[in-house]
């Protein structure tokens, strides 16, 4: 029988106690989220402040001369995978405007493992390229 009147008791103190813990806790990290995110706020702006940029980052991340010269209208890409050797060959025509008088060079960018093995202007005259990281 103490059983009985043992059980309905637990019952009814345990979530007390539960949520008596959950203070407690709340109360010993008295750090909030505010705080949190001040930190991660302050700890991003002294990583960029201090950060070294390299020269592939002033290729990706600027629109030099190379770029501001032409304005792209469109890209027709062409994909032929080759299944037995696990590979993939295609080809990027890319249809452009001339918006600037000066043209140094065109920049384009190309992730690896991709890479450029020749390049045609007017859609056959070949056309030397040279290769600085990803651009």
């Amino acid at each position: 029988m103490n059983v009985k009147r043992l059980l309905p008791a637990l019952c009814l103190t345990v979530p007390v106690f539960c949520l008596a813990q959950g203070a407690q806790q709340r109360e010993q990290n008295p750090d909030s989220l505010r705080a949190r995110r001040q930190r991660i706020i302050e700890r991003t702006r002294y990583e960029y402040e201090h950060k070294v940029f390299t020269h592939a980052d002033t290729l990706r991340g600027t629109n030099g001369p190379e770029r501001t010269w032409w304005d792209i209208q469109r890209y027709d890409i062409t994909v032929r995978p080759d299944y037995p050797t696990k590979t993939t060959t295609g080809n990027d025509l890319i249809t452009y405007k001339v918006v600037g008088a000066d043209q140094p060079a065109m920049q384009i960018d190309l992730q690896a493992p991709l890479h450029i093995d020749s390049i045609f202007g007017d859609g056959h005259r070949a056309l030397t390229f040279a290769q600085e990281g990803n651009a």
